[in-house]
């Protein structure tokens, strides 16, 4: 991988913990790879808002910066902060709490998502809506899948029949306008039976060539070739080659989760630089 073509470890600092695995267990390291937060986890996330999300004995808790349990380890599953709130199963129901370990919106839910925007994606009895951060479902329960919004709109299945809606749960005749990332948008060439990304312009930048792709985050996007992902800039370039199984979860604040095989997961930074051993 040439550094000309590397995208910049965005939000990396050598004081920023990255999730480290060793020998089947995980705790936290810097970017030289030094673990700070020792390696006794069966399961942690990125830090985020401050918090760490870490499982032991099949319990979820959070610790801060400095290795502290400062949320107890009493979830069976607990994701990362986004906008404050944390999804966290309790009794195999999901719900919402706060830094302080408050339960904000009960659990309720049998699927709940991060926030983004003021709302999260929720299931209850086999239906898809949306809640907002106050737990109010500002879309109904009723669709059997729902996309991400994407300029105020969702894509939204009901009965075998496509909808549109808006924030508010309205359906709407207008169809989401494409979602562009970093000035590029994924499109499909039914030609080529492949993917690739226009830019706001509509004109064709990374060619129709991969078997999937995802959408580009912080400069970076996740793309399918022969099977293996790896990662492309906004030239088309590929900085980080395909080697991984699958993405499982694009780069937020310079880290990216990817399945190492099929059941191993492990992070990396935007220059490929793998944290595991």
């Amino acid at each position: 991988m040439s550094e000309t073509n590397a995208a910049p470890n965005q939000g990396l600092t050598n004081d920023t913990l990255i999730p480290y695995s060793k020998n089947g267990l995980w705790g936290y390291c810097n970017t030289e790879r030094k673990v700070i937060i020792p390696c006794k986890y069966h399961l942690v996330s990125a830090f985020s808002e401050g918090l760490g999300s870490v499982c032991f004995d099949e319990r979820f808790g959070f610790i801060n910066a400095t290795g502290k349990m400062v949320i107890p380890r009493k979830f069976d599953f607990a994701s990362s902060f986004f906008e404050g709130l944390a999804a966290v199963s309790i009794k195999g129901k999901f719900g919402y709490i706060d830094k302080a370990g408050s339960v904000i919106i009960p659990a309720d839910f049998n699927f709940a998502s991060d926030f983004e925007g003021g709302v999260a994606l929720i299931e209850k009895k086999g239906k898809m809506g949306y809640v907002n951060k106050a737990g109010k479902i500002v879309v109904p329960c009723k669709y059997d899948a729902i996309s991400t919004f994407k300029n105020g709109v969702a894509i939204a299945e009901i009965g075998g029949k496509e909808v549109f809606i808006d924030l508010t749960g309205k359906e709407t005749e207008t169809p989401p306008d494409p979602d562009f990332r970093d000035g590029l948008c994924p499109e499909y060439s039914e030609e080529f039976d492949a993917y690739g990304f226009i830019n706001e312009a509509r004109e064709l930048v990374v060619p129709h060539t991969y078997e999937m792709v995802n959408d580009f985050s912080e400069g970076l996007a996740g793309v399918c070739d022969n099977g293996l992902w790896g990662f492309i800039n906004t030239k088309g370039e590929m900085v980080i080659e395909p080697k991984y199984a699958d993405v499982a979860m694009d780069f937020r604040e310079g880290l990216a989760l990817v399945f190492i095989d099929d059941e191993e997961l492990g992070y990396i930074d935007a220059q490929g630089n793998e944290y595991w051993d």
